[in-house]
């Protein structure tokens, strides 16, 4: 089956071209892929794309490229409305976090996943990391009932920012990693949450000053660009979760 899939790449920023593009190409070189597809609002950006992994643009609609898979790596407000049209036309859809900006929009992916028999999985990487693996196949009968989970993250240089996406700090782009690779490992369900952060800004007159970017966001050979003094930032979640058949149960989550 995996010789004959047509795969999709919605948005050909730096994630496509870091880390979907580069994957997806060596498979459809391999043959492991019947075709591998790209697009973008800018044009000229899934020309340079497609140029670059070998793949074709497209700029018409889901349907017309027949494509088996779509890869949703577009800034996050658009997600939802994108999803629902790639499920329409008869796609599975991976795609980035977050799956939606509001518990009604992701109520209806799941809806329309369910009518039109197409699977929806939002990508989170982290819990496909070795050491999560062994942590999930570790936990069972043996350890007993895991009653709270706690999880932290502390990052010395730089917050993810995404160009064209919602600013909306560590507990978007590092602490909902933490929170679903948690839920993953226990296998529990959010039922509430509720979250805050407070940022400590440099002495000054307390403007908001744009940090480093993270590491992992510079380009293979560049150097680092040194921004302005970078401003501390504490985050914290809690959730109120619920285990299939148990009592609820507590899920911590911090960004120092």
């Amino acid at each position: 089956m995996s010789g004959e899939l047509r795969v999709l790449v919605v948005g050909c920023g730096w994630i496509s071209r870091q880390v979907h593009l580069p994957y997806l190409a060596a498979r459809h070189q391999a043959g492991t892929l019947r075709a591998l597809l790209v697009a973008d609002e800018d044009a000229g950006r899934a020309e340079a794309a497609a140029r670059d992994f070998g793949a074709r643009p497209c700029d018409g609609p889901v349907a017309d490229t027949g494509a088996d898979v779509v890869v949703m790596a577009t800034p996050p407000a658009s997600h939802a409305g994108l999803t629902l049209r790639a499920l329409a036309a008869g796609a599975h859809v991976i795609t980035e976090k977050p799956l939606a900006l509001t518990a009604a929009d992701a109520a209806a992916i799941v809806a329309a996943s369910a009518r039109h028999g197409r699977g929806v999985y939002p990508l989170y990487a982290a819990r496909h990391r070795p050491e999560a693996g062994l942590i999930h196949g570790a936990l069972g009968p043996q350890l007993g009932e895991v009653l709270e989970v706690r999880a932290s993250w502390l990052r010395r240089a730089g917050v993810p920012v995404t160009a064209g996406g919602t600013q909306a700090g560590v507990l978007w782009d590092l602490g909902s990693h933490l929170a679903d690779i948690g839920l993953y490992l226990v296998g529990w369900t959010v039922i509430a949450g509720s979250a805050r952060a407070r940022h400590t800004y440099p002495a000054g007159n307390g403007r908001h000053l744009a940090g480093p970017r993270a590491s992992w966001q510079i380009p293979a050979g560049r150097e680092p660009v040194p921004g302005p003094a970078w401003h501390g930032v504490r985050a914290d979640a809690i959730l109120t979760c619920w285990p299939e058949g148990g009592e609820p149960r507590g899920l911590s989550v911090r960004s120092p």
